[in-house]
């Protein structure tokens, strides 16, 4: 199985471009915090991770979301391989596919809720 869950914080805004058929595409980077002990002190730890939407979720986060935002999200893994033209060596990253996204409750909004 392939699936990933992800809440986090864009590093950037949203990097947005058509494909040659008109399929619009956005690329983010969001930074996911885990603390974790050092000793005696907890202290993050920051793990980034390259998303890519497409289609109606990828106008949907272009249009919603700016550097620092919180964003959850749904997806898969995925290994993109290219060839880099400067160097002539293959090289390739994980990203994440996104299948489902959106806003993250904020405090206030879980206040007034029954299960505050």
């Amino acid at each position: 199985m392939n699936n990933v869950q992800e809440i986090g914080r864009l590093c950037a805004d949203p990097e947005s471009r058509e494909s040659k058929g008109g399929l619009s595409i956005a690329n983010i980077r969001i930074a996911v915090n885990e603390r974790k002990k050092d000793g005696d002190d907890w202290v993050d730890d920051t793990t980034f991770i390259d998303c890519k939407a497409f289609g109606s979720k990828a106008e949907f986060i272009s249009g919603h979301f700016r550097k620092g935002d919180p964003i959850w999200l749904t997806g898969r893994l995925s290994n993109d391989e290219w060839d880099d033209k400067e160097t002539g060596k293959k090289r390739s990253k994980l990203e994440v596919l996104i299948g489902q996204c959106g806003f993250v409750p904020s405090k206030k909004d879980n206040s007034d809720s029954e299960f505050g």
